[in-house]
């Protein structure tokens, strides 16, 4: 078999590689509609294009997060399900051309609101 010598290069293009596509790599998502958010909503940017309910239940992941970006036209409302504790102490709308930050205390039921709400 061939093998490679360790070197300080090769381990720079491993290191360079391994961050670039685990840690560099934002998924964005888009919603158009009423949604109520699951675990693929986690770590990523979230565009809203159109007026939409995004429910929060019970469920989700430890450490859940994700930021919200509304467009032209596009209101938010966040809707808190059953078993659900929100910090949300700017509110639970978020208006067009505005930007929230929800994350989960953890592996409680409690979710935190904050950014641009009213």
């Amino acid at each position: 078999g061939t093998s490679k010598k360790f070197t300080l290069t090769n381990l720079k293009v491993f290191l360079k590689t391994y961050f670039d596509t685990l840690y560099l790599t934002t998924l964005q998502k888009t919603i158009t509609g009423n949604v109520t958010l699951d675990n693929t909503y986690s770590d990523t940017i979230v565009k809203v294009k159109a007026n939409a309910t995004i429910t929060i239940n019970t469920g989700l992941k430890a450490n859940f997060n994700c930021v919200f970006r509304t467009f032209t036209g596009a209101n938010v409302i966040f809707i808190i399900g059953t078993g659900v504790t929100a910090d949300a102490a700017s509110g639970l709308n978020l208006a067009p051309f505005k930007m929230a930050t929800l994350f989960k205390d953890e592996s409680i039921e409690t979710y935190i609101i904050t950014g641009e709400t009213t």
